[in-house]
């Protein structure tokens, strides 16, 4: 919802309802289901209390059928409610409480890395074909991310970088807004954009945390290339990346 800037039980751009969601993520046992979805507040107290106020909402939680719970939140500060809340209620108990991959709970990234070299500038970026602007990528935000928007999977997926002329490359950090939208990704770099070397091959890696390539290179754009073995709805999330000499 934080991401497709939206407020429903129905998922977008999956197209499936939130019961057909449990069970694709392996809740998949026959007996009572629920779900509260609430939006605008950053915190959980606040959130409970606006379940709580809800007569239909607070049935939900009070419900006795109800033996297993499901918690997400997610912030993005360009939708319309920025945080966003989702409780999926089970009556079968299929395991201890687990903590699981996705959404950074709110915008507190890991501290800016302590420079290896001199930082370079980069002076534009491109990305491919349905995806959102390459330029939350070096915004200096690391609550911004690109990330591809078409409807359905995409197979591949680019964002590159300019660094305006040929400059020696040490080390290339970059940051994911999220995890899991990254199965298969290549480094690559060119001199003129229409030939790529690939220099090096990641995946994916937890959200808000500075992620490290030390490679000794002469180049002057940087791609990161994005393919999808397991059908994801969407590739990236890269929210910030940084070149140094």
């Amino acid at each position: 919802m934080a991401n497709y800037n939206y407020f429903n039980h129905f998922l977008t751009p999956e197209g499936i309802g939130w019961s057909q969601n449990m069970t694709n993520h392996g809740y998949t046992y026959s007996t009572y289901r629920g779900e509260n979805i609430a939006a605008g507040n950053a915190t959980a107290s606040a959130t409970f209390t606006q379940w709580k106020n809800s007569p239909d909402h607070n049935t939900n939680m009070l419900n006795a059928n109800f033996k297993a719970i499901g918690i997400g939140r997610a912030y993005n500060s360009a939708s319309t409610y920025d945080w966003y809340w989702t409780t999926n209620f089970g009556g079968y108990v299929d395991g201890a409480a687990a903590q699981c991959g996705g959404t950074t709970p709110s915008p507190s990234p890991s501290p800016t890395p302590a420079p290896t070299g001199s930082r370079l500038t980069i002076s534009a970026s491109g990305r491919t074909s349905n995806s959102n602007s390459s330029g939350y990528a070096w915004d200096n935000s690391t609550s911004t991310s690109w990330y591809t928007t078409v409807t359905t999977p995409p197979s591949s997926a680019y964002i590159y970088f300019d660094l305006g002329a040929v400059k020696s490359i040490g080390t290339i950090k970059w940051m994911f807004g999220q995890s899991g939208w990254a199965d298969a990704m290549k480094i690559q770099v060119s001199n003129d954009r229409a030939a790529w070397t690939t220099i090096a091959s990641r995946g994916n890696a937890s959200a808000n945390t500075w992620q490290t390539l030390t490679y000794r290179v002469s180049a002057r754009y940087v791609r990161f290339y994005f393919t999808n073995p397991n059908g994801d709805a969407r590739l990236g999330y890269v929210s910030e990346v940084q070149f140094y000499s």
